[in-house]
């Protein structure tokens, strides 16, 4: 019974958590551009979880690169920005 309530307690999280990411992501139609720039990219912290988008602007595009956790160790955080691209 306990793990039937947290099963349905965590799925009841994670749709919370993407809902959430989903609508910081939809807010870039109006904010895009507009935000910190770091490791190359646009950087929009979530407004209730612990994540940034990383972003960039190509021409009429929103093009989002990574969704990172802010708790990993910066150095991480940037080996995973940089990997594949030159800044």
């Amino acid at each position: 019974m306990a793990f039937a309530f947290m099963s349905g307690k965590a799925a009841a999280l994670a749709w919370y958590f993407l809902e959430s990411l989903n609508s910081d992501i939809e807010s870039l139609r109006l904010y895009a551009g507009t935000h910190r720039h770091v490791f190359g990219y646009h950087r929009m912290l979530s407004k209730r979880f612990p994540f940034a988008i990383y972003y960039d602007l190509h021409k009429n595009e929103i093009r989002i690169w990574r969704v990172l956790d802010c708790r990993r160790d910066p150095h991480w955080l940037k080996l995973q920005l940089t990997r594949g691209r030159k800044l």
